[in-house]
């Protein structure tokens, strides 16, 4: 005779968590990976928009703007009656993302037109660094900023 048993046996719960456990041991890394990914184009939109932001001012105010890089920051300045002034907030990326930036040439100067000017003809280009990724940002003498330039 067959009973109306309700709740699960406890085969069934260890088949359950096994299958749990196995999938997660699965996703873990992957979800580190897209973390590390993630806080990698964090850092890039971070510096496409110190970039843009250098190039805007540089024609807004009419004059030389500088962006510079240390690895850990990212800074700009201009020149105010002789001295080199910061006129933007300095961003952060190694300390907010564990991102080090890297550039080709230092520091990149945009004139009133917008242009990049003191680059060689190859123009310049920042790398990112985060573990083992990397992505990078290219600015030709035209003040093009490229997102996708390679390593």
């Amino acid at each position: 005779m067959m009973r109306n048993r309700k709740g699960f046996t406890a085969i069934e719960m260890a088949l359950v968590t096994t299958i749990v456990g196995l999938m997660a041991a699965v996703a873990l890394p992957k979800f580190g990976q897209m973390r590390e990914q993630a806080e990698l184009n964090s850092a890039k939109r971070q510096l496409l928009s110190q970039l843009g932001a250098a190039r805007a001012s540089a024609v807004q105010r009419n004059r030389s703007v500088q962006l510079h890089t240390d690895g850990a920051e990212i800074w700009l300045t201009t020149d105010v009656a002789g001295v080199d002034t910061e006129i933007a907030r300095r961003s952060r990326p190694y300390d907010q993302f564990d991102v080090k930036v890297e550039a080709s040439n230092h520091p990149i100067t945009f004139d009133p037109r917008g242009f990049a000017t003191g680059l060689p003809i190859t123009g310049a280009k920042y790398l990112l660094y985060r573990a083992d990724r990397a992505d990078s940002v290219c600015v030709t003498r035209f003040g093009t900023i490229v997102a996708e330039c390679g390593l």
